[in-house]
């Protein structure tokens, strides 16, 4: 795997990543406020539950009082009062916290909390006891509020009795539902059982049409379990309170808020947004960094062609050849072609032609038989190969001595470049002196190669049943040398004219047949390298 491909792994895991935080956010987000919706109509049906028990409470009051024949006495409403206090008591109640009214032909007399309290002219709280039919609601007088009972005292008389929805009363049903209530009276919160900063923003929710879910506010930061840190919810949005509004009939311009604060059910979001994060920025920086530290080149896919050859030579097809390929896979190529060469059984010497038969040491090698363009392009390419049997240092071996000699490559200094304007001949074989007796240590000397194995210039191909084989590597080898020298020069950026494979062919032919006929080698194996910089070919007699 490369590095463009591990970071491609890494974008497209941020990219699902992001995507699932982005659905699972908006789900968890939704049913969230769902829930919250939920609770807040179940705590709305709990809220006129307990306004029919007030309402019957306030009934069994207004009931005991009516009995009372006190009523009819010329202060009814203090005969009222006397007849309901000890119900009151019994039922736990604060006598004066109560709204108490008697309605009769003299008039309306309503007090509460020790003051007159005046109902609106033609109230149905008041009204339709006084024709003998009894009637629950609700009472509003100033910024108070009462749910108030009427109940008929005789011909033409009514007895009212209210209890407060006070503090004491959301209380209560807070306890009950788990859902803060808040009495609202035009605009202004009179009753309250949310924290002292809570009730303005609630009240300013009053304003919405009755029966609906209204948002205050919007979520801040929400901090979620484990020590997490404190975040703004993504991909969701959710109020700061979720309110629900329930009106009081035969109050108008009070609304009992309900609301529940949202943090709470989000805390469980927050922490998987966090979490999620947190993940995804971790895999982010190894990604990067492992990416920064993988090298492209394991990534590369080997070239199949290289793969197939060697495969080949795998199985023991030594004649198996990989192609001329570019960078790192050409490295390969070439020494998969070398190791398989050697593999074939070939013994390679390279060396340089003694000068002159002496005594003194000759110096051998190998001489670069191609080598960089002559400044002019019109230059004729004549390459002149030369090679010599590696010798002792006492003086050369002898001709009789020559076809036992052992082979061993000393390498050297390429010699002068070999380009020249005219051709030149190939050099008669000078007389070659005795050789001396081998010093102690040279590698034993190896019998000489079958004369069947032998070719020369003017004997032509071989007649060997081997002898087609040898053709087509011959071939094949000049081939591979032709695709080296080409690629080398464009590694090395020359320019001038371009060399055709026939003119190549036949100049490494010409230099073959050369070293052949003047050492008696079986073939002559060539090779490219650079030298000053430019693309060079030398030549090395194989036995």
């Amino acid at each position: 795997m490369n590095r463009l491909r591990l970071w491609g792994y890494v974008v497209l895991l941020l990219v699902v990543g992001l995507g699932n935080l982005y659905f699972v956010s908006g789900w968890i987000g939704a049913r969230s406020l769902a829930q919250l919706d939920h609770d807040l109509r179940a705590a709305a049906t709990l809220l006129e539950g307990r306004s029919r028990l007030l309402a019957a409470d306030a009934g069994a009051l207004a009931e005991a009082a009516s009995r009372s024949p006190a009523v009819a006495s010329p202060d009814p409403l203090s005969a009222a009062n006397d007849a309901i206090r000890p119900a009151a008591e019994a039922m736990k109640l604060d006598p004066k916290a109560l709204l108490v009214g008697v309605a009769g032909p003299q008039g309306v007399a309503i007090r509460a909390s020790g003051q007159q309290v005046s109902l609106p002219d033609g109230a149905p709280i008041v009204a339709d006891p006084q024709r003998g039919v009894r009637r629950d609601g609700f009472a509003r007088a100033g910024d108070r509020v009462w749910s108030v009972a009427g109940v008929p005292a005789g011909r033409g008389a009514a007895v009212l009795v209210g209890l407060p929805l006070d503090v004491g009363f959301v209380t209560a049903l807070r306890a009950a539902s788990g859902v803060e209530a808040t009495v609202v009276v035009d605009g202004k919160p009179v009753a309250t059982s949310v924290r002292p900063e809570a009730p303005r923003e609630i009240a300013a929710a009053a304003v919405q049409p009755p029966r609906r879910v209204a948002d205050v506010g919007r979520l801040g930061p929400v901090k979620g379990y484990l020590s997490l840190p404190a975040m703004p919810l993504l991909f969701t949005s959710a109020p700061e309170t979720r309110a629900y509004l329930v009106p009081l009939e035969g109050a108008p311009g009070v609304v009992v808020v309900l609301s529940l604060a949202a943090a709470p059910l989000f805390v469980g979001l927050a922490t998987y947004q966090v979490a999620s994060l947190i993940v995804l920025a971790v895999l982010l920086v190894l990604g990067v960094v492992l990416g920064l530290l993988m090298s492209d080149e394991g990534g590369r896919a080997i070239p199949r062609e290289l793969l197939h050859a060697a495969d080949r030579v795998n199985r023991g097809d030594f004649k198996a050849r990989a192609p001329v390929l570019a960078g790192s896979a050409g490295v390969l190529a070439s020494a998969l072609n070398r190791a398989a060469e050697a593999a074939s059984g070939f013994w390679v010497s390279e060396a340089k032609p003694a000068a002159k038969p002496s005594a003194a040491p000759v110096e051998t090698g190998t001489q670069p038989i191609f080598a960089p363009p002559a400044p002019s392009p019109a230059a004729v390419m004549e390459p002149e190969a030369t090679a010599a049997w590696s010798a002792s240092p006492a003086e050369a071996p002898a001709p009789a001595a020559l076809a036992g000699a052992s082979v061993e490559p000393v390498p050297s200094e390429p010699v002068a470049a070999p380009f020249v304007a005219e051709p030149k001949r190939a050099p008669e074989p000078e007389p070659i002196p005795p050789a001396p007796e081998p010093a102690p240590g040279v590698i034993p000397e190896l019998p000489p190669p079958p004369a069947a194995e032998m070719t020369s210039p003017a004997a032509g191909p071989e007649v060997s049943p081997a002898g087609a084989s040898l053709a087509e590597e011959e071939e094949s080898h000049w081939r591979m040398v032709f695709d080296d020298f080409l690629r080398v020069r464009g590694e090395t950026g020359e320019g001038g004219a371009a060399v055709s494979f026939e003119r190549f062919r036949t100049r490494l032919q010409k230099n073959r047949d050369q070293l052949i006929d003047k050492y008696g080698c079986r073939t002559v194996r060539f090779q490219v390298y650079v030298k000053d910089g430019k693309a060079a070919v030398r030549a090395t007699p194989v036995r």
